[in-house]
């Protein structure tokens, strides 16, 4: 009966752990989060890890994956009807490997709060890798309002913030265990003094260079709502919109994604559909008035390669003085926006497209474009929670970086602040500006420090005109060498295990020696 209630209490601690790190994330109590609690939100986790074998990890990792998703990501029911449960069936086995194994290196490495630590961040790492990511609920995510904790983002990437993010509640549990010496204290509290010092020294330092002011269009309307006379209305918003902006004198004018939705290449080219060709001609027209560089989210549709099949893809469209530029796609929403076996398997994909799916075609390439003699890179939406998209737009050249969202589908405030937490990351890796225009929030923008410097209210008809400085065009360590630090969180781990077992393979001291490990 003891053990029965125990493991309750145990299980308990992970339910409180969950809600305690969905509310470090932006939640819709707290629009920014709760950032100090996810400094310590993992002690449930490694508490828990520390005390069970392979069946209760097992428990327990569905118990606080479910409850972390059910709370954090609600939202995802607005998006798709099957959305919250192709996310669960994508992060559960994740959550119970990484159970596992933290259990089975505590049994390894008695003192093993690096391991965790390290463990923890090779986990969410490689919840962005393969066509199943789904990087929210990270961790990291929970500084992203935090500017003096991040900075050191530029040197070791969102892993490395979420390994030193880890070692205080991994330290916490194995001082719990008597297994924590001062020296080991000492390097923990040095190692978060280092991140600190560092956060201010970047913060301190003055942003100087070229400045380019943008005006970000936030039309509040969902773009697929209606048909052609939706669209039709749509854009007489679009246009009264970048008309107040044009007032203020931009470089550059941002719409968000998808925020015209007929078809330009496709209805210049083929003009199959006179109502959405006239509508094109009106956007041209509009245009055509003015002397501003335009980034416009567009569906692509062209041709497949068969020259019969049209294929469309998630565009960012650039008009400067005609257009000039198209950068498409590349990352899309794992089961809704794209799905990579539906040739494979083409009863799945009918079955995802009958339930509300919408395949896009993915872009071969990340790539830059340019408008008003600036590079851009121009991450779409779901794009901006992934470094290496940002990372190679910057290493091509690009200055600033231009996001095209669309969040109206959500439900509350949560998904969009959450979105924005993940897109703030990009500024730091990459010490390149980001501003963002999002169909009805969140519109930013970001300097190259991670700081909001100007915004628009969710859900307010506006435009925001700001002006940003851009990037020296050096990028930082991790822009260039993307995720090094992996190499050394792996070597960590693998140093542990071995040392953990050489020391079992040594001889056991005499009966009356003395133990000059300096435990606490």
């Amino acid at each position: 009966m003891r053990t029965l209630i125990a493991s309750g209490l145990d299980l308990l601690t992970l339910v409180l752990g969950a809600l305690a790190l969905t509310l470090a994330l932006p939640n819709e109590l707290f629009p920014e989060g709760l950032g100090f609690l996810g400094w310590v939100a993992l002690l449930p986790v490694f508490h828990f890890t520390r005390r069970h074998r392979w069946l209760g990890c097992l428990v327990g990792a569905l118990v606080f994956g479910f409850t972390l998703f059910l709370v954090s990501t609600f939202w995802l029911t607005s998006f798709h009807p099957l959305a919250f449960p192709i996310v669960i069936l994508i992060v559960l086995p994740q959550f119970v490997a990484v159970f596992l194994v933290s259990g089975l290196l505590w049994r390894w490495i008695p003192r093993a709060w690096w391991s965790q630590a390290a463990l923890w961040a090779l986990f969410e790492w490689g919840r962005t890798l393969g066509p199943w990511a789904f990087p929210y609920g990270a961790l990291s995510t929970t500084q992203a309002f935090f500017p003096l904790a991040i900075q050191s983002v530029d040197l070791f990437g969102t892993t490395g913030l979420t390994f030193l993010m880890a070692v205080p509640a991994a330290l916490m549990v194995s001082w719990l265990g008597a297994l924590v010496t001062v020296r080991e204290l000492v390097l923990a509290a040095l190692l978060l003094a280092a991140n600190f010092t560092y956060g201010w020294w970047m913060l301190s330092r003055p942003e100087e260079g070229a400045k380019v002011t943008v005006a970000l269009v936030q039309n509040v309307r969902d773009p697929w709502v209606g048909g052609v006379q939706a669209y039709g209305e749509a854009l007489n918003v679009l246009i009264d919109l970048s008309r107040r902006g044009l007032t203020q004198s931009p470089d550059l004018v941002v719409w968000p994604e998808t925020a015209f939705v007929p078809a330009i290449e496709w209805h210049t080219r083929y003009r199959t559909d006179p109502a959405s060709w006239q509508l094109v001609k009106t956007l041209e027209t509009f245009l055509k008035t003015t002397k501003v560089a335009f980034v416009i989210g567009n569906d692509h549709g062209v041709l497949a390669p068969d020259g019969v099949t049209r294929v469309d893809y998630n565009a960012a469209r650039v008009w400067d003085q005609g257009w000039t530029g198209t950068y498409l796609k590349t990352k899309l929403v794992p089961f809704t926006e794209g799905f990579p076996w539906r040739e494979q398997l083409p009863q799945v994909a009918k079955f995802l497209e009958d339930n509300g799916s919408h395949f896009w075609e993915a872009g071969k390439a990340v790539t830059v474009i340019k408008a008003g003699g600036i590079v851009l890179g121009t991450p779409i939406c779901y794009e901006d929670a992934f470094s290496e998209v940002s990372r190679t737009m910057v290493r091509q050249g690009a200055r600033l970086l231009v996001n095209l969202t669309n969040d109206s589908w959500s439900l509350g405030t949560a998904s969009k602040n959450q979105h924005l937490a993940a897109a703030v990351f990009r500024t730091l890796e990459t010490r390149t500006p980001l501003v963002r225009a999002g169909n009805d929030g969140r519109t930013v923008a970001v300097d190259s420090r991670g700081q909001i410097i100007a915004s628009l209210p969710i859900g307010v008809r506006e435009v925001l005109v700001h002006s940003v400085v851009l990037s020296s065009g050096s990028p930082p360590l991790y822009a260039l060498w993307g995720d090094w630090e992996i190499i050394l969180l792996v070597l960590l781990l693998i140093l542990q295990v071995f040392s953990s077992f050489e020391a079992v393979r040594r001889p056991k001291p005499e009966p009356n020696a003395i133990d000059k490990g300096d435990n606490l």
